[in-house]
């Protein structure tokens, strides 16, 4: 017999959850228009937060006691590099010239592309600004690529499995929850590190994604996160109680 878990007041809990977990957000200006945005002396690719941060952890949290701060930070960069070399690959450029870039599934050069692997991928990178000399680039190059794999139930979430050559794989175009909220984490964490001005608003369009996500990927009675957009009516073999937990 299924448990239906509801899971009450799920978009403030999803939100609230999100924006405590980013870096802390430097003071905006609001223009006469009403957009907030970066004081303009402000705008510029140094991270505010750059690696390594340093930050206070809360009391109780188990840390490594065998290796100094300075030993954690060059496993971080060491670990870093490995990944980089291995799974962050430039993938052509956009119309107007920007670069973009993909995260590999698996380490043969011509794997696909997940959106949790391309969530995570933007994540590291922009945690990584200050080390990175590039973050910012490659965190543009890496949204450039989910922004053209939207899922083909509408705008706002990832087709969840991109082939290497990028051609069309239906009915595999629709989306995953986890890829998505990681996306939309991501780009708080891009809007706390870079601000939002530039090529992109990243909190803009960490909200557009989060609009898109309790849209499409939360159950309506349930209250839980979907499996995808391609999650059908209830009776079928999949319904809004089968929740992802990743």
């Amino acid at each position: 017999m299924r448990i239906a878990f509801r899971i009450r007041n799920f978009k403030t809990v999803f939100l609230v959850a999100l924006a405590a977990l980013t870096l802390p957000v430097r003071a905006q200006q609001i223009s006469p228009n009403g957009v907030k945005h970066m004081p303009r002396s402000k705008m510029q690719v140094r991270p505010w937060h750059p690696f390594p941060q340093h930050v206070t952890y809360a009391p109780g949290t188990i840390r490594p006691d065998h290796r100094s701060q300075a030993e954690q930070d060059a496993d971080m960069v060491a670990i870093y590099e490995a990944w980089k070399s291995r799974y962050l690959v430039p993938t052509g450029t956009e119309p107007d010239g920007h670069p973009r870039y993909r995260i590999l599934h698996h380490r043969d050069p011509a794997s696909d592309t997940v959106s949790e692997g391309m969530g995570y991928g933007m994540m590291i990178v922009a945690y990584m600004a200050g080390h990175e000399p590039e973050a910012r680039t490659i965190f543009d190059g890496l949204y450039e690529y989910v922004l053209d794999h939207p899922s083909v139930n509408g705008p706002g979430l990832m087709d969840w499995d991109v082939p290497a050559d990028e051609s069309p794989t239906p009915p595999e175009e629709d989306s995953a929850f986890d890829g998505d909220a990681d996306i939309a984490f991501s780009l708080l964490v891009a809007s706390a590190q870079w601000g939002n001005r530039g090529r992109f608003n990243y909190r803009a369009e960490s909200r557009r994604v989060l609009d898109a996500i309790m849209l499409r990927t939360v159950g309506e009675h349930s209250n839980l996160a979907l499996l995808g957009d391609w999650v059908n009516e209830p009776g079928d073999e999949y319904d809004e109680y089968d929740a992802r937990t990743s």
